[in-house]
């Protein structure tokens, strides 16, 4: 059972979605603390990379949606995405699920 603290944490949990929005780089807000995002949702976008500072700062990612935009390579930060239950990615039409 969490405690008040860890119950509080998990209710902070952020849903972001920048799916079809043409984006070429992926927009960095200071606002958003990206430790707490639960989704991310980046698909359908005109992406060529995953910034390796993005993945290795998504601690609590349980979705990461990067399916249909141009990535060519994913950053070695993405293997250690433990929380991410479901990673949907088109490399070669790849669709990969980590159960860690």
């Amino acid at each position: 059972m969490p405690n008040e603290e860890e119950d509080g944490a998990m209710n902070k949990l952020e849903i972001v979605d920048f799916r079809g929005m043409n984006l070429e780089t992926f927009p960095i807000n200071p606002t958003i603390n990206l430790s707490n995002i639960c989704k991310l949702d980046i698909s359908n976008n005109n992406l060529q990379s995953i910034p390796e500072s993005l993945t290795a700062r998504l601690l609590n990612i349980v979705v990461l949606d990067v399916h249909s935009n141009q990535i060519k390579f994913l950053p070695n930060s993405i293997g250690c995405l433990c929380a991410c239950v479901r990673f949907m990615c088109l490399l070669c039409i790849i669709c990969f699920i980590f159960h860690c």
